[in-house]
């Protein structure tokens, strides 16, 4: 079992322990955003993602006989060290796959950073510097904010208008609720009173 880890005084992982042995792994972020890719991809059999996810993580290194404990390292790398947490569904703000210009261009307008031109970088580097994207100023920070935020209650039939719409334009796919279709109408006139009877009845 790993010690717990502190990006500031120690080196970034570049093994991981199965059974008693250190097992090196690919560990770039490109690696791991594949893996969790894999992780959404509904047309890939459930049955057949653990393999695909192993073999990508460990290459030729995977040690065939403890399959199981090699894939909880696995998910422990993917976490970037961190304690399992409760299970629980939490709301998705972001998709690596729908969102890939904007995280590439987040990183240019926050960081500096052309991940182009580090194909490499570890991934717990990257997910240190994705987790503050949301508190910067490239325009991924703003979808984001769209998706987690809640529609105030307060707010004023145009404020409500707006955010309903942000949060339809910018929605992850996959998790798109049921077509609103008084809804739709009621943005597309832009009638803000409407939206705002749309989202109290549902319908």
């Amino acid at each position: 079992m790993q010690n717990e880890f502190n990006i500031l005084i120690d080196p970034l992982p570049t093994c991981v322990w199965v059974g008693n042995e250190a097992v090196p792994v690919n560990c770039g972020f490109r690696t791991m955003i594949g893996i969790e890719l894999l992780i959404y991809d509904h047309d890939v059999p459930e049955e057949d993602k653990k393999a695909k996810e192993l073999a990508l993580f460990y290459g030729m290194n995977l040690p065939a006989a403890r399959v199981n404990e090699a894939y909880n390292q696995l998910l422990w790398f993917h976490r970037c060290g961190a304690e399992e947490k409760e299970s629980g569904i939490e709301k998705r703000i972001f998709d690596f796959r729908q969102d890939a210009c904007l995280i590439y261009s987040a990183f240019l307008v926050d960081y500096g950073i052309d991940l182009q031109e580090d194909p490499d970088m570890h991934w717990w580097k990257f997910m240190a510097l994705f987790t503050e994207l949301s508190s910067g100023k490239s325009f991924f920070a703003k979808v984001m904010q769209y998706r987690y935020m809640k529609v105030p209650a307060k707010a004023s039939p145009e404020q409500k208008a707006f955010i309903a719409k942000m949060k339809s334009d910018y929605a992850i796919e996959e998790d798109k609720p049921p077509v609103n279709n008084a809804l739709t109408q009621a943005l597309m006139a832009g009638d803000a009173k409407a939206v705002e009877e749309a989202l109290k009845g549902g319908t």
